[in-house]
């Protein structure tokens, strides 16, 4: 992951919650290594959107 990503993820975080983003990361990072893998995969589902309350 670079590391100029790993805020994006926190701010995530404290809007739609620690197990919305974690489901959504670990999405991520399977397609990453399947594109290493040369594997085609398909995108990972959208993280929902935010609460514009919080």
């Amino acid at each position: 992951m670079p590391i100029a990503e790993i805020p994006l993820f926190v701010e995530k975080v404290q809007k739609v919650g620690e197990t919305t983003v974690a489901k959504a990361f670990r999405a991520w990072s399977r397609m990453r290594i399947r594109e290493n893998r040369g594997q085609s995969a398909p995108p990972p589902p959208p993280l929902p959107p935010l609460n514009p309350l919080l």
